[in-house]
């Protein structure tokens, strides 16, 4: 539930992105964002940026050998898959279409592109280990796979975590990224187990 709050909160700061972004991208040579920041792709053109979209699953572009994710309840036989890619698309559609079509024109863009041809209009980079996720066959869109990103940090630890480390075994970390959990404490149990 929190997730889905949280996304819906994205697409109505969907206009709010368009200032904000061409702000601080004014000089960028290249713009990277994912699907929830949809005035990306249009700030990037403004600002003469080469656009790069950013998946981090494969499940974010249609395919008939995967479902979208916010669509398809784990249930949901793979027959129903294209059915959920629709309603998905088409959510994406009235949630920032109408934005995407207002901010273009203010920009003296050309509009009425609709969110799914501007998703598919620029490369993809593929965040994610094909080994554990290959990219589905039927897509039809430039992609170049990067393999899973890392941020690395040369700052030295804080004394009192250093000490932490120190101490004791070592920890253990368990973590599921942003992936929403209806039932943490079920969760946190069966990793205890």
């Amino acid at each position: 539930q929190q997730r889905g709050r949280e996304q819906r909160a994205d697409w109505r700061l969907a206009r709010e992105q368009f200032g904000l972004l061409e702000s601080a991208a004014q000089g960028a040579d290249v713009i990277v964002a994912t699907v929830t920041c949809p005035a990306a792709a249009t700030v990037a053109h403004v600002v003469g940026a080469r656009f790069f979209w950013a998946g981090y699953q494969p499940q974010v572009l249609p395919s008939k050998t995967l479902p979208p994710m916010l669509f398809a309840p784990p249930w949901l036989p793979s027959w129903a898959w294209p059915v959920s890619w629709r309603l998905y698309l088409g959510a994406l559609a009235i949630a920032v279409g109408g934005v995407l079509d207002e901010e273009r024109e203010k920009r003296g863009l050309s509009t009425g592109h609709g969110f799914d041809e501007l998703v598919r209009a620029a490369p993809w980079l593929c965040a994610f280990d094909e080994a554990l996720s290959p990219v589905p066959a039927d897509w039809d869109v430039e992609r170049h796979v990067t393999g899973f990103w890392f941020y690395d940090d040369d700052a030295p630890l804080s004394d009192e975590l250093a000490r932490f480390l120190d101490d004791g075994d070592a920890p253990a970390f368990v973590s599921f990224g942003s992936m929403p959990n209806d039932d943490p404490r079920a969760t946190t149990a069966a990793i205890d187990e």
